[in-house]
């Protein structure tokens, strides 16, 4: 996970693929969380600075990089995307706890 990396998009994939991780690793790049305007955007570590083009670096950025990031698996097992998760941990503990029973 990287936080507001969107201007280093494209040193930050170069150094994890220099440093061993494939090419084709999946990204998420999630702009605006949990705002009405949020707009994610899924590819591949070789294409993280094009989405981070597409996506833009206006706003602030949120990216993942690694298998759990692929489209699919984003789509099978997301929370409703309309449902906001409180941040304090204890909050998110109890909200996850909730979502699991």
């Amino acid at each position: 996970m990287f936080y507001m990396g969107g201007r280093t998009a494209g040193e930050i994939s170069a150094r994890l693929i220099a440093e061993g991780l494939p090419p084709e690793t999946p990204v998420l790049i999630a702009s605006n969380t949990s705002r009405p305007d949020e707009r994610r955007w899924y590819g591949t570590l070789a294409g993280l600075s094009d989405g981070m083009a597409e996506v833009g670096y206006d706003s602030p950025v949120l990216f993942g990089v690694g298998r759990v990031f692929t489209r699919k698996a984003a789509m099978t097992e997301a929370i409703d995307e309309t449902q906001v998760l409180p941040l304090t941990p204890v909050a998110c503990a109890q909200s996850l706890s909730a979502l699991s029973r």
